[in-house]
Parts: C-alpha cells; sequence; structure tokens
C-alpha cells in the first residue's frame, strides 16, 4: 500500500490534521498510535506520523510505540517518504521532530519532511471561542501548504536549537512526573450516567470502572481525552474549572475498547 498515517490524538486536534492529509490521498489508511501490532502495522511508500506537543516533546506512548513496533520491522526498502506533522498550542514542536527523527535513524530511516501546525490548547485551560475559530483558519492555510509539500514530496528537515534541546530535557523531567500523576486530581460528578466512553476511549487504558463510576489509576498519559469528551462533563480536575475543549470540526471520540 502506498499510503499510510500513524497518529496519536487525545481530543482530536491530530486526528483533525490526519484526516485532511488522508483525503487529499484519497484513503482513510489512519491507524491510530494505541492500535499498532505486528498484524496491521506495514511499511508504505509513504508514511505520515502525526501527534499533538506535550511540554516540547512528544507524548510518552509516541515514542514507546514506534520503537516497539519499528524493531519488529526487517524490511524498510518500501518506504521512499517519510513526514511527520506535529499539532500545538505555539507554532513551535520543540525537539519532538528531532526526537522522532532519532528514533527511526536508530532504525536506518530518515524523516524527509517535518512541520507544525499551530491549533487551540485543549489542556484544560481558558480558551476564547472567536481565538479557537481564528486559529482553525490560519491552520486550515497550514494543512493545505503541507498537503501541497507532501505531495511534491518536498524536503524539510528538523532544525536543531541547542537551547530548545536543554529546556526540552529539562521539561521532560517534570512531564514524566506530571503525566503518572496527573489524574491523582480527577474526580467524578453525579451527573456520570455509566456510558463507559472514557473507559473505552482512554489511550492509556488507565481508567476502570467501580460501582459504575470510573476509577483513574497512575498510567495517565495527559491527554485530557476523558474529561473533554465526557458527553456528560461528570469528569472533572481539582481546582479547574475550565471548560470542555470539544475539535469543532468533527467529533473525535475513538473507541479502543468494546
Amino acid at each position: 500500500m502506498k499510503e499510510l498515517i500513524i497518529c496519536f490524538s487525545g481530543t482530536g486536534n491530530s486526528y483533525f490534521v490526519a484526516q485532511k492529509i488522508a483525503q487529499s490521498q484519497n484513503h482513510n489508511n489512519i491507524l491510530m498510535l494505541n492500535e499498532l501490532n505486528k498484524d496491521n502495522f506495514y511499511i508504505p511508500e509513504r508514511l505520515g506520523i502525526i501527534f499533538p506537543i506535550h511540554m516540547s516533546r512528544e507524548p510518552i506512548i509516541v515514542e514507546k510505540k514506534l520503537r516497539e513496533r519499528l524493531s519488529q520491522i526487517k524490511d524498510f526498502s518500501n518506504l521512499k517518504y517519510l513526514y511527520v506533522i506535529s499539532t500545538a498550542s505555539s507554532n513551535s514542536p520543540g525537539w519532538a521532530h528531532i526526537r522522532i527523527e532519532k528514533i527511526f535513524k536508530d532504525f536506518g530511516v530518515a524523516t524527509t519532511y517535518v512541520n507544525n501546525v499551530k491549533l487551540p490548547n485543549n489542556y484544560l485551560v481558558k480558551t476564547n471561542e472567536k481565538n479557537n475559530v481564528a486559529l482553525f483558519n490560519s491552520a486550515e492555510t497550514k494543512i493545505n501548504q503541507i498537503i501541497s509539500d507532501i505531495n511534491e514530496e518536498k524536503f524539510k528537515f528538523p532544525s536543531f536549537r541547542i537551547f530548545t534541546r536543554s529546556f526540552t530535557n529539562i521539561t521532560y523531567l517534570f512531564y514524566s512526573y506530571y503525566t503518572k500523576h496527573f489524574s491523582e486530581s480527577f474526580y467524578v460528578t453525579d451527573d456520570c450516567t455509566s456510558c463507559k466512553i472514557c473507559y473505552k476511549s482512554c489511550p492509556a487504558n488507565n481508567i476502570t470502572f467501580e460501582n459504575g463510576k470510573p476509577v483513574f489509576h497512575d498510567n495517565c498519559y495527559a491527554c485530557t481525552g476523558c474529561i473533554n469528551t465526557c458527553p456528560a462533563n461528570a469528569i472533572r480536575k481539582k481546582k479547574n474549572n475550565n471548560k470542555q475543549y470539544k475539535n469543532p470540526k468533527g467529533n473525535f471520540n475513538h473507541i479502543y475498547r468494546s
């Protein structure tokens, strides 16, 4: 197969970009990172990796899953073009592109194109709807340019900045601790209907159900998907009263468990 996009997305921003690119290529070959296994992962002619930026780096699961699956591939000769697209609430991908490039280089594969799309912040912060509309308008323009670049198979390599690398390494120490304990401050209101969407869509398998209510453990990726996609808005974070963020370009509610 010629095209494949591997995507990680908590609330739909990165998935929105993946869909736009896939539609331009006339396919729907988007594999969510959590669903990769030795049976469904293959090396196409053009491979896209799309994910959000968490504290200036890729989410923990991105490196973990990519290394796990790439180690099972014996032949990369079919791969002609590898592009990496990140989404963030800023115009900077931090050191993420360089780190992804390093992962593939360890398996003898070179990244050929990288880019970043600025989209609304979904990290339980106050949002301005007008600003979000403007961000999506500018994002559409940026995505169209990325699509054109990919179709023409242009080259764009990660930029290396010593300060960015040092800052990213420092923040990642906090990020590892932060994500592990992120869901400890979650609580569930009486509005919970026991629909189990949070359980089914959690990419970290971090949620179990007890007495009809979700219980959160210590394997959180801090993607905020459970809070932002709860139909009843019943999952909250202590000392945080900000509204849910829902991607306005479609209902992203990916189900990993039946």
